[in-house]
């Protein structure tokens, strides 16, 4: 089984490195994909995407990466089409919505650190 997983920062790595491990531990089949970082490569995720090059500091700096951000969304839904990747692992950010999935024949499970990691599944 595939999985697609992206961390919008260092600390989200570190929760998202701990998911990994311990779905591995359960089944070595499982594979991970995706905008990881250093924590989760670790734990055997291939990241695809450092989260090191999609930093973003302050508000006007979204606009400025607005065009590079797009395009590398646009190149994620591709590699999961390409990978027939059903399940995404979002950590700590809501993108995308779950009208996104369905586009792309996907579910996210998105884990919040305000929600305790508290699952909810769109």
């Amino acid at each position: 089984m595939k999985f697609f997983v992206s961390t919008g920062e260092v600390s989200g790595d570190l929760h998202l490195s701990y998911l990994v491990k311990a779905m591995l531990e359960q089944n070595k089949d499982l594979k991970f994909y995706g905008a990881a970082g250093n924590h989760s490569r670790a734990q055997g995720v291939e990241v695809i995407q450092d989260i090191e090059e999609l930093a973003i500091m302050g508000f006007t700096e979204v606009f400025k990466k607005y065009s590079f951000l797009k395009k590398k969304a646009n190149e994620y839904i591709d590699f999961i089409k390409k990978e027939k990747i059903f399940y995404i692992f979002l950590i700590y950010f809501l993108f995308p919505k779950s009208t996104d999935c369905a586009k792309i024949n996907t579910k996210h499970i998105s884990f919040n650190y305000q929600s305790a990691l508290a699952l909810s599944i769109i």
